[in-house]
């Protein structure tokens, strides 16, 4: 039976290694395997496609410019999500502060049922993802951010700290926070299609 290449940090890290030391291939593939998780995490900032794929494009420019200057991050995935989170920040014109408090306006961040599942799955299916949606997008912005992170990216909580430049507690308490909100707010019969939503 054919064995499926899955990639590790372990593979990511020597590959990002072999990049500083200015392996254009390496490169290549850490670009290659990012730039999907990059392009959705930036979706979730702003609309304009442009805007996300050119602060894409600028950071991988970047990055290749100052290679030789770029540290070995514990998770390359993480490292790169939080530069493309400044970048974003920067072009939306609005100021960057750390921590940034739920109330302030960095840009939306908001969840929308997948295309394929609107284009394959029945009406009321569709219309319960809606609703999952709906509930989602209620949760203060960083509530919202630390719900991707985790259960779309993928992400420890380590990682989310990292990217969104608060401490691991506060990782902690803002997941639980808006995991309690959820079970209170979302009815039982719209439970399954929110398990659906965090484990897709």
């Amino acid at each position: 039976m054919k064995q499926v290449y899955m990639p590790t940090l372990a593979t990511d890290g020597q590959e990002w290694k072999a990049f500083l030391a200015d392996d254009e291939a390496a490169f290549q593939k850490v670009m290659e395997r990012f730039y999907a998780a990059l392009t959705n995490y930036g979706s979730k900032y702003s609309k304009n496609k442009e805007v996300v794929k050119d602060c894409i494009q600028e950071l991988f420019i970047d990055l290749w410019m100052n290679r030789h200057r770029l540290p070995q991050p514990n998770s390359v995935k993480a490292y790169l999500l939080t530069s493309l989170r400044r970048r974003l920040v920067r072009s939306l014109s609005k100021p960057y502060r750390l921590p940034i408090p739920d109330s302030a306006t960095e840009g939306d961040f908001y969840f929308e049922p997948s295309p394929e599942l609107i284009l394959i799955e029945r009406e009321s299916i569709v219309r319960q993802s809606q609703q999952v949606s709906r509930y989602l997008n209620e949760l203060p912005r960083r509530q919202r951010e630390i719900i991707y992170l985790k259960y779309y990216q993928n992400l420890d909580r380590e990682e989310i700290a990292a990217v969104m430049a608060i401490s691991r507690q506060s990782v902690s308490n803002l997941l639980q926070k808006a995991l309690h909100t959820l079970r209170q707010v979302i009815p039982f019969d719209l439970t399954l299609t929110l398990i659906s939503f965090l484990i897709a």
